[in-house]
């Protein structure tokens, strides 16, 4: 026989199987969909996810979360604890920002765990602190003439690009 904590998880998150099509359609960002894991590739500024939690087992329980890991990294829950009758779930939002001290473009990984009364829900979490997000290529056309490039910096700031390794059409 399985363990307990096995057999009643506490939390679950659902997903529908419209929300994976539409992210393999390229309608939806993946980090949009229901998951129980949360990443942000370029995390400039803060970014904001949204979780929805359903509470599985046959009683009320309340949760909160807490951060494992993530050094350089600070996340906020909003509503910072959630009580949940049987059945019932609640949507949260999960403000991620890198404190200024994070080392850019490289991974910091951990966990959230979600603590209730009785269950411990611990998720998954991979973010990347980046100074700059834009594309890494643009394209222009004629023998003069200015091509805008968009992109975000972590404060919000204007960034000054400078063009280079300009490439012949084909």
């Amino acid at each position: 026989v399985a363990p307990r904590r096995f057999l009643d998880p506490g939390l679950v998150f659902d997903t529908s199987v419209r929300a994976w099509q539409q992210v393999l359609s390229g309608e939806r960002d993946a980090s949009e969909v229901n998951t129980s894991s949360l990443a942000v590739g370029d995390l400039v500024g803060p970014s904001t996810l949204t979780r929805r939690i359903t509470n599985v087992t046959g009683r009320r329980e309340s949760y909160s979360v807490r951060k494992r890991g993530l050094t350089d990294v600070d996340v906020q829950a909003f509503p910072a604890t959630v009580r949940l009758g049987p059945g019932q779930s609640r949507t949260v939002r999960l403000r991620i920002t890198a404190r200024p001290s994070a080392t850019v473009d490289r991974d910091v990984t951990g966990w959230l765990v979600w603590r209730g009364d009785r269950h411990r829900v611990r998720i998954p979490v991979s973010v990347r602190p980046t100074v700059v997000a834009a594309l890494r290529q643009v394209v222009g056309s004629g023998a003069s003439g200015t091509v805008v490039v968009r992109g975000r910096s972590g404060n919000g700031r204007t960034v000054k690009l400078q063009s280079s390794g300009l490439v012949a059409a084909q």
